[in-house]
C-alpha cells in the first residue's frame, strides 16, 4: 500500500491522478475521507457500541437475532410512509435493498461504508470540521497531546455492480444478510437524492463486516493544512452549498463563509 503526505490541494490531484490512472466505468477507483488517521475502514454496524459478530446479519434465516436485522426492520416499518417512490420498484428482493440504502444515506448503521469515485469530494469530507484531539490515554497513534491528521483512502479498480445485479443474485435474497463473495464489494447505488449524485457516492458491502478494509492507498493530511486545503477545493466549488444541494447545505456553507 503506498502512502503519501498531502500538503496542498496541487499534490493531492497529482497524487489521486496516479492512483487512479488506470480506472474505468466498469472498475473504479474510490475514495474516502476521513478526519482522524485512527479510522478504522469499517462500516457502522461494525463500530461501536455494537459487537462482533452478534451484531450481524449472518445467516439467511437470521430474522431477529441480530442488531443489524433489528435495525433494518424497524426502519423500514416506521418508514413506510416517508418512503420515496421509486423504493417500491423492481422486484422484492430489489426493493428490500433499495430501502436498505434508504437507512444508510440516513445515517442508520448499517454494513454499507461510503465512498466515492470523485478524490476530490474525499478530501474535502477529510479536511472539513474540527480535527480529533487526543490526551494520548487510550491512543496507540500518540504517546503525548496532539491533534491527529485525516486520510483519504483509495480502493484502485474494484470490479463494480448495481442494485440489480446484487438482488439478481440468490446469496442476497434476504437482506441485509450477504453472502455472494468474501471480497470487498462495491455497490454502486441508484442516485436517490441530489446528495447522493452530487457526492458520486458508492458503498463497499462484505460479509465480514468487522474485518477492516485493507487500502489500496492512503494520502496523509497534516492536520494544520486542513483549513488551506479547504479554502483551495471552495475555490473549485468543493464544498458543502455543492456537496449537499439543499437548503441544510446552503446554511452550512454560509455559517463556514462566516468564520
Amino acid at each position: 500500500m503506498s502512502s503519501s503526505p498531502i500538503d496542498d490541494l496541487t499534490a493531492f490531484v497529482a497524487a489521486a491522478n496516479a492512483v487512479a490512472s488506470g480506472a474505468s466505468h466498469e472498475r473504479p477507483t474510490v475514495f474516502r475521507g476521513v478526519r482522524d488517521v485512527g479510522h478504522e475502514l469499517v462500516p457502522g454496524i461494525a463500530r461501536f457500541p455494537f459487537k462482533a459478530p452478534e451484531a450481524f446479519c449472518n445467516a439467511v434465516d437470521d430474522h431477529a437475532e441480530s442488531a443489524e436485522r433489528i435495525l433494518y426492520v424497524y426502519f423500514r416499518d416506521y418508514c413506510a410512509a416517508l418512503m420515496p417512490q421509486w423504493v417500491s420498484e423492481g422486484s422484492d428482493v430489489e426493493v428490500a435493498w433499495r430501502k436498505l440504502i434508504v437507512a444508510q444515506h440516513h445515517r442508520l448503521p448499517t454494513r454499507l461504508l461510503d465512498w466515492t469515485t470523485n478524490p476530490l469530494v474525499a478530501l474535502f469530507f477529510a479536511v472539513e470540521g474540527d480535527p480529533k484531539h487526543c490526551d494520548g490515554t487510550h491512543c496507540s497513534l500518540h504517546s503525548s497531546a496532539t491533534t491527529h491528521d485525516s486520510l483519504v483512502y483509495a480502493l484502485k479498480e474494484r470490479r463494480g455492480f448495481t442494485l440489480t445485479s446484487l438482488a439478481r443474485r440468490p446469496e442476497n435474497a434476504n437482506p441485509p444478510h450477504y453472502g455472494f463473495s468474501d471480497e470487498v464489494g462495491l455497490l454502486l447505488p441508484p442516485h436517490v437524492n441530489s446528495r447522493i449524485a452530487a457526492q458520486c457516492s458508492v458503498f463497499t458491502i462484505q460479509k465480514d463486516p468487522a474485518r477492516p478494509i485493507s487500502p489500496d492507498a492512503k494520502f496523509v493530511i497534516p492536520h494544520q493544512r486542513r483549513p488551506e486545503i479547504l479554502g483551495q477545493l471552495d475555490k473549485f466549488g468543493i464544498n458543502r452549498r455543492a456537496l449537499f444541494p439543499d437548503m441544510d447545505g446552503v446554511a452550512d456553507y454560509l455559517k463556514w463563509v462566516c468564520r
